[in-house]
């Protein structure tokens, strides 16, 4: 039934054919504690609130009654809903898990909602990000995986939808609400964080392309079901930094307005949203570079490992366009200074031309080749990289006076995307001792967990395999849940679906799937960044315990469509 609903989208849908770079016309500093990622108890429910509960939330009776006081507002809440047709609990393969609002205040609409949830009672399983420590994961393998998993808080937003176009089918699960504003909450992810902007005009809602002013774009995915087109794009909220409930009152929560819907897909359930924001910290703070060991100013960095890099890059390309941060440069030497990370090393070559600089690819001589991979803001292209010196081992300011460090002339520019700012050079050395160093760093606590290259050496079922996502159930701040995979759909078999037992809620709908320790698939740069797979629902039944439910993703095909791209 799962397949045959996706086949249904994907042939009601006209977008399929559009790629993620394509634009449709119509269509995020409260910092994570290192080891703990406090949540208030939800507002309680007035006895003037009316809700409309979710079909996973106890509907109080009309008739009810109870000597105790505690219960006294909800009784008045079911006696608003009593002109309402109830909706019963329903766990049918493929139902969406959006939440919907009623017509009372949201924290109360919420609050009574996570009360009274059916299907993960007390939400024992949910936990809130503050309170996230190595105990819940203990498989995670190293420090990188668990700062990954740090900044995929950051990167998870809640997003408030305030209306339902008329474009949806009629078998779209929200087609009753079509042409309303009736509150609908899901979760959404931050992928590309685009470099400052400063020479083009802002195509925020406010400035609506017409003003020419510092900005930053990014995009937010989530599930088409929860964001349609670009209709409900511009009437959603997307809400930053929601990590516990007094995030809303001391204001380091934020909340931007989406420009457009990007790019969406039916069959595959996602959706990409463009926003802007003119707020440098909030992206700096949502931007993936953030991640890495930062030299600033060609400083040593503050924490450092081994395949952390500094970034020399003695000019500046003519190629670069205008509004670029170093346009400015444009056919200069003027120095700057960034920070890549070593990602593959390659086995000794001796009988093929070497490509350094200075053997110009002429020469057979004994080499090993390396890659790097950085910001395309830092090296833009071939032109600047064969300008770059790559510093290894300066993990302290007496590493360059006594030769420790190690610099390298990068040779070419492999593979780089501007739109999601990222660049992978190619280094080459004749220095055998150095080769041999860094080859060390690839053995299976780093090759098999934090660079993953291959679909075809994806486990989903390794015995310390865990799927988390990261959701607000019910609207409610941040939670992680944590659990394994049930199935694995078959690519070549057109099966798109991915099942886990992972615990969701209504309101998890567009959550990121984050795979730890499936070999190939880890806490991966490159996969947080524009490949992360996305909650879709629940196909739990009726007569399946609540401890296990079954949850699924639809959109299983990105990694095998991604996987192959050169990197």
């Amino acid at each position: 039934m799962q397949q045959e609903r996706c086949t249904k989208e994907a042939n009601n849908s006209n977008t399929d054919k559009s790629g993620p770079g394509e634009s449709k016309t119509d269509t995020n500093k409260q910092s994570v504690n290192t080891n703990a990622f406090e949540i208030k108890q939800p507002v309680p429910t007035t006895a003037s609130t009316t809700i409309e509960s979710s079909k996973y939330s106890k509907r109080p009776s009309a008739n009810s009654s109870s000597s105790s006081s505690s219960a006294s507002s909800q009784r008045e809440v079911g006696n608003n809903l009593s002109h309402r047709t109830p909706r019963k609990p329903q766990y049918t393969e493929g139902h969406h898990e959006c939440e919907i609002f009623g017509k009372g205040p949201e924290t109360a609409e919420s609050g009574f909602l996570w009360d009274n949830c059916e299907k993960n009672p007390g939400h024992k399983k949910f936990i809130p990000v503050q309170n996230f420590t190595a105990k819940h994961l203990p498989n995670m393998k190293c420090d990188q995986q668990r700062e990954m998993l740090r900044k995929a808080v950051d990167r998870t937003v809640r997003l408030r939808v305030r209306w339902t176009s008329v474009d949806r089918l009629d078998e779209d699960d929200f087609s009753e609400y079509r042409g309303t504003d009736r509150l609908r909450v899901g979760t959404g992810f931050i992928r590309h964080v685009s470099e400052n902007k400063t020479g083009i005009p802002c195509p925020c809602l406010d400035c609506d392309g017409k003003v020419t002013r510092n900005h930053w774009t990014f995009t937010v995915q989530t599930a088409h079901h929860v964001v349609f087109n670009s209709e409900e794009a511009r009437r959603t909220g997307v809400d930053l930094f929601y990590d516990n409930e007094s995030s809303q009152r001391d204001g380091r929560m934020k909340t931007l307005q989406p420009v457009e819907a990007k790019w969406f897909n039916s069959a595959m359930d996602i959706c990409v949203m463009l926003c802007v924001t003119h707020d440098e910290s909030l992206a700096n703070r949502i931007s993936l570079s953030t991640l890495l060991s930062n030299h600033q100013n060609g400083k040593m960095p503050t924490t450092s490992t081994d395949r952390t890099v500094r970034l020399r890059v003695g000019w500046t390309s003519l190629e670069r366009p205008l509004g670029n941060n170093r346009s400015v440069y444009r056919g200069t030497d003027t120095v700057h200074f960034g920070t890549g990370f070593l990602r593959h090393v390659t086995e000794e070559k001796s009988n093929k031309p070497c490509p350094c600089c200075e053997c110009g690819g002429n020469v057979s001589r004994r080499h090993w080749t390396f890659t790097v991979q950085t910001a395309c803001h830092v090296v833009f292209n071939t032109e600047e990289a064969r300008k770059t010196k790559v510093d290894l081992f300066y993990d302290d300011i007496k590493h360059e006076a006594n030769s420790r460090m190690k610099a390298v002339t990068a040779v070419k520019v492999l593979w780089s995307n501007p739109d999601s700012n990222f660049c992978t050079l190619l280094c080459a050395t004749h220095d055998e001792t150095l080769a041999q160093k860094i080859k060390l760093f690839k053995n299976p606590k780093y090759s098999s967990t934090w660079f993953p290259r291959r679909s075809n050496i994806i486990n989903p079922y390794a015995p310390s395999g865990r799927i988390v996502i990261i959701s607000h159930p019910h609207g409610q701040s941040k939670k992680i849940t944590v659990g394994k995979c049930e199935y694995w759909g078959d690519i070549s078999k057109a099966e798109l679906s991915l099942r886990y037992h992972t615990p969701t809620c209504p309101g998890s709908s567009g959550a990121p799937l984050l795979l730890i320790n499936c070999t190939g698939l880890s806490l991966d740069p490159s996969l947080m960044r524009w490949r992360g797979l996305v909650h879709s629902g629940t196909c739990g039944t009726a007569s399946r315990k609540r401890r296990d439910q079954v949850n699924y993703c639809q959109s299983l095909v990105l990694l095998y469509n991604i996987r192959s791209t050169k990197s």
